[in-house]
């Protein structure tokens, strides 16, 4: 199972978001995120995905959503995050 975290980054009622440039998925827009590496815990992914998105540190404040994705093969737990 593949594990994805994401975060909300919200200031002054604005949310940051990001467009996709992958092949699959370009031209979208999503929170800051993406597939956690082996050994790595959803926060560190997000934390780490912040970072390799917009080059910037962030300090997660809570989780407030989980998603499972079902699938014979690919099935993903999806983790999102306040900043």
């Amino acid at each position: 199972m593949k594990l994805t975290s994401f975060t909300l980054i919200e200031k002054d009622d604005n949310y940051l978001l990001v467009r996709e440039n992958s092949l699959k998925w370009k031209g979208h827009w999503f929170f800051p995120g993406g597939h956690a590496k082996k050994d790595e815990s959803p926060e560190q992914a997000a934390t780490r995905e912040v970072k390799e998105d917009i080059s910037c540190d962030v300090d997660l404040k809570e989780m407030f959503y989980t998603k499972y994705n079902p699938g014979i093969l690919n099935a993903e737990l999806c983790f999102y995050y306040y900043a």
